[in-house]
């Protein structure tokens, strides 16, 4: 595995490319977004009387659009071919943030931004159990490396298992980060796997493990024990709210274009909408605009142990409705409702958020408990 060492905040090259590569792409979308609701103004006015008109604006508006493409194109090939180096922790926390809101599009116009799925941490020996850690939406494997978590992953290795993270590109819909970590897994030699993740990570993680035994992979033999923590089993609200959102431009014919923008966030985070763990949950959609929920449920393997922990900002139980953990409702956290999963061990702890559930102390002495290791 990969090991990886903050340094100063000095953006590297190949950063500056991808950045100036993708605001173009985005200058390209919104200039074409306004030529488009500039001709449905004109069409409903009566300067639409002058089709030809329409016509010319909307040439105009689609040249500029494009005259965008060649210059990111030149970008991301100079980019591609500067060699990659070590980059500080506030640059990777950018770099993250983009890959989480655009990494489909990054990925698709070969962007030197956009992460690769990688492993950092300890290289397991073959008769070693490994604790492998999954981050979540936007965020990075050095995410994790707080004081408590540390200190978690420290008594980890004290009992004589390695320790790992998941770098990926949060962007890319779920099932395909879910294939590429199974790909990853695969490879890896350790007697017994314990995956770990937080937010989208858990979804990953189960995403992956599915894959795996469809495809007949080995690793999955080896998997014992399956956490997530804060992880929308359900979907997240957000974006259901996000998506009605931008349905209700449509109701316009002049505002209509601008889904066009609200469409380009990413693939993962449309994926959010439900909790779609499968490219075939994809495909059931039909549209990035459904408001039906298309996945097909993935039971918990009776074979591996699960443990869903969920937060709540309410201090106790007293509520009639309890509070989300800023980002995921309690309900979506412990999967409730969720076919297959009668035998999933679940918890609930009061006035912690979202991000709380990476580095707050309760979080690893439950954790420790249920895995029976700290």
């Amino acid at each position: 595995m990969n090991s990886q060492h903050p340094t100063t905040f000095t953006p590297d090259a190949r950063f500056l490319l991808g950045l100036s590569q993708l605001t173009l792409s985005l200058a390209g979308e919104l200039t074409e977004t306004i030529g488009d609701m500039h001709g449905e103004i004109r069409r409903s006015t009566p300067l639409g009387l002058l089709p030809e008109s329409t016509s010319i604006a909307r040439r105009v508006y689609g040249l500029l659009g494009k005259g965008f493409e060649v210059p990111g194109q030149l970008l991301s090939r100079v980019g591609q071919r500067v060699a990659p180096r070590e980059v500080d922790t506030t640059t990777l926390n950018v770099q993250a943030a983009i890959n989480g809101v655009f990494g489909d599009l990054l990925v698709r116009q070969d962007n030197p931004l956009a992460f690769s799925s990688s492993l950092y941490g300890d290289t397991p020996r073959r008769d070693q159990p490994l604790v492998l850690f999954a981050h979540g939406l936007c965020l990075h494997e050095r995410g994790w490396q707080r004081p408590v978590h540390l200190a978690f992953a420290n008594e980890l290795r004290k009992q004589g298992y390695a320790v790992g993270y998941l770098r990926y590109n949060s962007g890319l819909p779920i099932a395909e980060n879910g294939r590429l970590y199974a790909t990853l897994l695969e490879e890896i030699e350790a007697s017994q796997i314990l995956l770990v993740g937080h937010s989208m990570g858990g979804l990953i993680s189960r995403s992956a493990l599915h894959q795996a035994r469809e495809a007949g992979m080995r690793f999955p033999e080896r998997v014992t024990h399956l956490a997530t923590l804060g992880s929308p089993h359900h979907g997240a609200d957000a974006e259901r709210i996000g998506n009605y959102s931008n349905r209700l431009l449509t109701v316009s014919r002049w505002s209509a274009p601008l889904t066009r923008l609200g469409n380009l966030r990413s693939a993962a985070i449309h994926d959010l909408r439900f909790g779609s763990l499968l490219h075939s949950d994809r495909e059931r959609a039909g549209d990035l605009l459904h408001t039906h929920d298309p996945r097909e449920h993935i039971p918990a393997p009776e074979d591996v142990a699960h443990y869903y922990l969920g937060a709540t900002r309410s201090p106790d139980n007293s509520s009639r409705k309890l509070r989300s953990d800023l980002l995921v409702m309690p309900h979506s956290a412990l999967a409730e409702d969720y076919p297959g999963t009668e035998a999933v061990t679940r918890e609930l702890l009061y006035g912690l958020d979202h991000m709380q559930l990476m580095w707050d102390q309760q979080v690893y002495e439950k954790l420790g408990r249920w895995l029976g290791i700290v």
